[in-house]
């Protein structure tokens, strides 16, 4: 454009010019000569300014140009952002799309688990109904133990942020603490307030809302479920606990005050407590160790496990074992359908022990000089004694035909019972005869035929055993020879714990 300007301007300079020349023709050489200077001097004046002005017109061009440049470059730029935020947006519609399909799959399977479990009314051995799962011979477990947190699931930590804050408590508040997926702590101190240390992700908050005598902790997300939070509490050794998690592991430590604490597929362990605990877990195992208190215990698929025990206990699992290692305690019981029992503990006098087991073994160490009243009872089972034992009768009695029943046939299902006294060598000497006639009134579920090889003469405060078991076998032992399958358990869980968690601190970097 510039180069243009200069040639125009030229093109006007050489027409001045000629038009001097021209009107030099008709007047007097002297003033034509000096008429031409003026004409020449005029025409090159003109012809400077419109050069300088059209190499305005070309900058301001230029200007312009260059402005428009900008503006297509960042008209650009920002439609490229935008379409990022474009595509990440979408990506997230995708992946929250995905995490709903995922939810709804898994809602399905459990539905189609629900319906598998009501279609099984009527199967050996197990009733389903809408309030609970009835074990025959076994623990019955409510529903809502299994089914309480079927829709709840948490999203992993994408930035990790602490809350640590301090809260004052009065004497008569209860803490109650509800997490969905992450490891719970509790701890104890002389102060008379709750510190509350809390990992969680930065788009969620920790609240606090104490009403009606309860101080409730938990997690507030804007994107709906909250992330997993790793809680740390430190609270007073006087304050009650009611804490819950479904992928959660609890431990507790150091409490005098009741403890109410429950898992869904997450391991509870309450250590050096006083005062009554009570301790579930679905898929997890359950852990007291040096518990002063009433223990109730109670594990689907793991595990129980108490140790150093002062105070009633009553234990109960599904799948799992049962394990009571130096406890002591005048009314123990424990049920389980499929796992087994240990007792390597002391039996103290007037005391009530009561182990069963559908399918499972019992394992019970016996002192062999203590008295002690036994009762066992079985379908198809069996007893298996290495301690001295009366012998029990080859065949049994038969009953005498009832007027107001028909008996089955001999195959039909027939509970038998032995009652016998240890040690075996003083009842021995003073055993009756056993006698000849069956109980009065039979269970309506089935006869019922005891065998009686001795009765306890003088020894009121003896202990009583009940041992029964559907088609189990029936361990008497030693307490060490317990103690010692004891230790074997022990170690193959302390190793499969110890894979277990290297598993999980491998997932927790991954994420």
């Amino acid at each position: 454009m510039r180069d243009s300007l200069r040639v125009i301007g030229r093109s006007f300079q050489a027409l001045l010019l000629a038009a001097a020349m021209a009107s030099a023709v008709h007047a007097d050489p002297c003033d034509n000569e000096k008429t031409a200077d003026r004409a020449m001097i005029e025409a090159q004046r003109a012809a400077e300014r419109a050069q300088r002005l059209a190499e305005q017109i070309a900058q301001q061009a230029q200007l312009e140009a260059e402005k428009a440049a900008l503006r297509a470059r960042w008209a650009a730029m920002h439609a490229s952002e935008q379409a990022q935020q474009t595509a990440e947006q979408a990506q997230a519609r995708a992946e929250q799309a995905a995490a709903r399909a995922q939810r709804d799959a898994e809602r399905a399977a459990r539905q189609a688990e629900r319906a598998a479990e009501r279609a099984a009314i009527g199967a050996p051995g197990v009733v389903v109904t809408n309030d609970a799962i009835l074990y025959i011979d076994g623990p019955e477990v409510p529903r809502d133990a299994v089914q309480w947190a079927d829709d709840a699931r948490s999203r992993r930590i994408r930035q990790a942020v602490t809350t640590d804050t301090t809260l004052n408590v009065a004497r008569g508040v209860t803490l109650s603490l509800t997490n969905i997926s992450g490891d719970i702590t509790v701890q104890v101190w002389d102060r008379d307030a709750v510190r509350v240390n809390a990992e969680h992700d930065k788009s969620d908050e920790v609240m606090a809302v104490i009403k009606d005598g309860m101080l409730k902790l938990g997690t507030r997300s804007i994107e709906g479920a909250p992330a997993d939070v790793e809680w740390s509490l430190t609270v007073p050794r006087w304050l009650p606990l009611e804490i819950s998690g479904i992928e959660s592991e609890i431990a507790v430590t150091g409490m005098r005050a009741p403890v109410r604490a429950q898992s869904m597929s997450g391991d509870v362990h309450v250590t050096a407590c006083q005062g009554p605990m009570e301790l579930h877990s679905a898929e997890g195992e359950v852990h007291a160790e040096d518990v002063n208190g009433e223990v109730t215990a109670w594990s689907m698929n793991s595990a129980v496990r108490l140790v150093r025990v002062l105070g009633p206990i009553e234990a109960q699992s599904v799948n799992g074992d049962i394990q009571m290692d130096d406890v002591s305690s005048a009314k123990v019981s424990a049920s389980t359908l499929n796992g087994r029992v240990y007792y390597a503990s002391k039996f103290q006098d007037r005391g009530r022990y009561a182990f069963s087991s559908h399918n499972g073994k019992l394992y019970v160490g016996v002192d062999k000089m203590q008295p002690m009243n036994v009762t066992v009872s079985s379908f198809n089972g069996q007893l298996e004694s290495s301690i001295p034992v009366p012998p029990a009768p080859s065949t049994p009695p038969t009953p005498p035909a009832p007027t107001t029943m028909t008996w089955h046939s001999p195959r039909a299902m027939t509970w038998r019972s032995w009652n016998f006294t240890l040690p075996a060598e003083a009842a021995s000497a003073s055993a009756p005869s056993p006698p000849t006639t069956p109980p009065s009134e039979p269970r309506t579920r089935a006869p019922r035929v005891t065998y009686t090889s001795a009765q306890p003469g003088d020894a009121p405060r003896a202990p009583e055993l009940e041992l029964e078991s559907f088609g189990g076998i029936i361990q008497l032992a030693s307490r060490a020879d317990i103690e010692r399958a004891l230790q074997l358990r022990q170690a193959m869980r302390d190793s499969a714990e110890a894979v277990r968690r290297l598993s999980r601190l491998r997932s927790m970097r991954i994420h």
